[in-house]
């Protein structure tokens, strides 16, 4: 009977686990911005606008609502309809936060005139918070922070929270980026491994 038995050769397993070592985060950038961008445009267009008919009951129609106190302080030279469509604007601004923590990465996602045009009801204008994002990392991990403090803001006007926007909003492409990441992995191992 010939020599028989069992063997198990981890070489292969340990040059990989070097080429992994070499490995730097900074080469999934493409896969982690082409997720963001995804992910706020995804966020944005399933961001709720703001009831119109609600806005025009605050602002023109109920009992003590803001035309009435802005006429009381003093006020002048705009209808109601002129001062409605003032504050209708306002409508996109959830929208358009989105847009800005995009543009913040250098990044840049479909948005229609409406949410382009988005402005502040208050008057005097004065914007709401600014929404923004951090590239961080590079060797070890390459992340990106995302911050839309106005989505944090309670208000009358919304039943939702940036952060269930941006969770449904990742959930929709999580798929496809670890399939990038998976494929660009093996692409690099094996560029490592057969220098």
């Amino acid at each position: 009977m010939k020599k028989t038995g069992f063997r198990v050769d981890v070489s292969t397993l340990r040059k990989k686990l070097e080429a992994m070592k070499q490995v730097a985060a900074i080469q999934f950038k493409p896969d982690v911005m082409d997720y963001t961008k995804k992910t706020l445009a995804t966020a944005s267009r399933i961001t709720p606008v703001r009831d119109f008919s609600l806005i025009r009951s605050n602002q023109i129609q109920k009992k003590g609502n803001q035309f009435q106190r802005w006429k009381e302080q003093g006020g002048r030279g705009k209808t109601k309809a002129q001062f409605l469509a003032g504050r209708a604007p306002a409508r996109f601004l959830y929208r358009a936060s989105w847009g800005q923590l995009a543009r913040s990465l250098g990044l840049q996602i479909p948005e229609s005139q409406q949410v382009k045009n988005a402005t502040s009801r208050r008057d005097p204008i004065k914007a709401p918070p600014r929404a923004y994002g951090q590239i961080r990392g590079g060797k070890r991990t390459f992340s990106v922070a995302m911050f839309n403090p106005f989505l944090a803001m309670p208000s009358r006007y919304k039943k939702f929270t940036g952060e269930q926007i941006i969770s449904d909003a990742q959930k929709k492409h999580e798929r496809q980026f670890r399939r990038s990441v998976n494929k660009r992995l093996k692409v690099t191992l094996f560029a490592i491994m057969n220098k």
